[in-house]
């Protein structure tokens, strides 16, 4: 039976007739074959191949560019060229303790218990002594770099199209499309700088006895049960906490969880920190520069079973939030996968490179995660777009190439917390 999806010319009234007797009610439901009338996407080639890229089909019709310009997700994790670029050093400073007032001491002030000399005469408070930095310096080194080519041919394709003007049209829409996977590259650059702090909190807590303070792994509902005195069957976990009947109390809870840890994020204190060298850095985090970055389905989940639009809003507030539609994988949306290597700092200042112990490396219901703009992120240092010096005189063709060097960031001794579901 003849369909639309040929060359051949489909005749369409009896089926759009079929089709209008039933949504008036003329007729009864019945059978339409919609098949045989709706084009759908093909591969198969019902005329001529062009001769360059053997993909292309002999003009004959209209084209359709099927481009649209593609924004990188994560942009709250790029950072700042001029702080982030080349070799980076990062100075922290640690506090000293504080000294009694000399003021008021012996022998500038009165001492009864000083027999020799209670008055101090003679004596003298030196305000020479030394009292010097307590610094914690840091280094960041390397950067990676990929490439992208396409090459580009001068007048082959004119065959496949109606002319210059339509070729030019292809070309445009295949540079876009070219900066669309770009985007989306530099989108999965921060997906993995992401990704390793995850990881690396999940590391810190489980695996690290000297920095595994139980801080830095949020179990939001395993807190929940906690604090409502839920136990035994009564305890929710990730299935029935979703139920109807529990969900919207649990949110509300949620949302408070969140602003109390932006509260203490912005508390000065080592608190969510990974202390180096014994350098105990005081650090605090507020509202502009916390970065809560939260599983989209939870937020959506926020807003329609627990009817909180209010909460969205004020989560908004709170930090620069985005929502993250899927973590690692859009076919798990929730989970990461740890078994690959993650990278973080340990107590000593040396760098841990490791696997994650076997039996641990999936993390599903993956909640979010809570961090210091300069917990982690990533910088384009450098981005060079060069093309071949001339054309390829035989092939009649020309290549073009981006070159791009990016350097990321990761420092755990900032704040920072991996939030999640269980």
């Amino acid at each position: 039976m003849a369909n639309v999806n040929t060359d051949m010319l489909y005749q369409a009234a009896p089926l759009l007739v079929n089709i209008a007797e039933q949504v008036t009610g003329k007729s009864v439901l019945k059978p339409a074959n919609v098949g045989e009338f709706t084009s759908v996407a093909t591969t198969v080639l019902r005329s001529g191949y062009d001769k360059v890229m053997n993909v292309l089909n002999l003009m004959w019709g209209r084209t359709i560019y099927d481009v649209r310009p593609y924004s990188a997700r994560l942009r709250g994790l790029e950072m700042d060229l001029d702080r982030w670029a080349n070799v980076t050093r990062k100075i922290s400073y640690a506090d000293t303790p504080v000294e009694p007032d000399q003021r008021f001491l012996w022998p500038a002030g009165y001492d009864a218990s000083h027999d020799s000399n209670p008055l101090g005469n003679g004596e003298s408070v030196d305000m020479w002594a030394i009292h010097k930095d307590d610094i914690l310096q840091t280094q960041f080194y390397g950067q990676s770099v990929y490439q992208d080519c396409r090459t580009e041919f001068v007048t082959q394709l004119e065959a496949a199209f109606r002319g210059p003007e339509e070729l030019l049209e292809y070309n445009a829409s295949a540079i876009l499309n070219r900066s669309n996977k770009l985007e989306q590259y530099r989108e999965n650059v921060a997906r993995a700088v992401l990704l390793n702090l995850m990881g690396s909190l999940y590391y810190i807590a489980n695996a690290l006895a000297p920095l595994g303070d139980g801080g830095r792994v949020i179990h939001l509902i395993t807190e929940y049960n906690t604090a409502l005195g839920l136990t035994g069957t009564d305890a929710l976990d990730a299935q029935t906490v979703m139920r109807p009947d529990n969900y919207p109390a649990f949110m509300r809870w949620v949302y408070s969880r969140l602003a109390t840890l932006a509260d203490l994020f912005a508390c000065r204190s080592t608190a969510f920190q990974t202390t180096i060298n014994g350098k105990v850095i005081n650090r605090h985090t507020g509202a502009e520069n916390l970065r809560i970055y939260v599983h989209s389905a939870y937020l959506h989940e926020m807003d329609s079973m627990a009817r909180s639009v209010t909460f969205h809003e004020d989560l908004l507030k709170l930090a620069d939030v985005e929502s993250v539609p899927y973590w690692q994988s859009i076919k798990a949306p929730t989970s990461i996968d740890l078994a690959n290597v993650v990278s973080l700092s340990d107590v000593d200042g040396s760098t841990i490179t490791s696997a994650l112990a076997a039996g641990s490396t999936a993390l599903p219901n993956v909640f979010g995660a809570m961090f210091d703009r300069d917990a982690a992120g990533y910088a384009i240092t450098n981005r060079f777009d060069w093309a071949t010096p001339g054309i390829n005189a035989s092939g009649g063709y020309f290549n073009t190439f981006n070159h791009v060097n990016v350097k990321t960031i990761q420092d755990t001794t900032e704040k920072c917390v991996l939030l999640m579901m269980d």
